[in-house]
């Protein structure tokens, strides 16, 4: 059986109540996996998996109602935000230790130039050559 989706499931439960109103409320206890049931008891079991969907989607247009207003007011306060950062960073430098208490973090060295690239492809491959690694294919070569 394929699995179902929540709208079915409030379908499928919607159906069960029409049901045993119907055809069942004239009955007296009846027994579903070893419990007996009143019909009224029935329809208040079927009917609050029906509440609990209908709250489960009313508390996450909430939730993202709220996630909305919190978008909102991040957007607005990064004016504020950044104005602060660089205020601590003028005042103190970016190396000082009452940086850190603004909890901004260095930033990330730059980009390479590219004199200090050739540099370090040369120093790698001096330092292959003084070690004498080797690649996989070039040590296929090697036969003996």
């Amino acid at each position: 059986m394929a699995r179902q989706t929540k709208r079915q499931k409030g379908e499928k439960h919607r159906q069960l109540i029409k049901g045993v109103k119907k055809h069942w409320m004239t009955q007296g206890t009846m027994v579903f996996a070893g419990k007996k049931y009143t019909p009224a008891q029935v329809l208040r079991r079927l009917q609050s998996f029906i509440d609990e969907q209908d709250t489960t989607a009313r508390k996450r247009a909430e939730w993202r109602a709220q996630v909305k207003r919190e978008r909102a007011l991040e957007k607005e306060l990064g004016p504020l935000v950044s104005g602060v950062e660089s205020r601590a960073l003028a005042l103190y430098g970016p190396e000082a230790r009452e940086v850190s208490d603004f909890g901004i973090q260095r930033g990330k060295p730059g980009p390479k130039t590219l004199p200090a690239k050739v540099a370090m492809v040369e120093k790698a491959r001096a330092t292959r050559a003084a070690r004498g690694t080797k690649g996989k294919r070039q040590r296929l070569k090697i036969k003996g």
